[in-house]
């Protein structure tokens, strides 16, 4: 199966870290480097 250059793709960010627990400065990290990259999702892993 071949993938259409049309093919949406998505700008990720990973951030990794214990989360434990998630607070407004993990929050505010993720935003600010979504913005600043221009990523559509930042994803948390613990």
């Amino acid at each position: 199966m071949a993938i259409s250059d049309s093919s949406p793709i998505a700008a990720l960010g990973v951030l990794g870290g214990t989360f434990d627990p998630v607070h407004l400065g993990h929050l505010s990290i993720a935003r600010d480097v979504r913005t600043q990259l221009g990523l559509q999702k930042v994803l948390f892993i613990p």
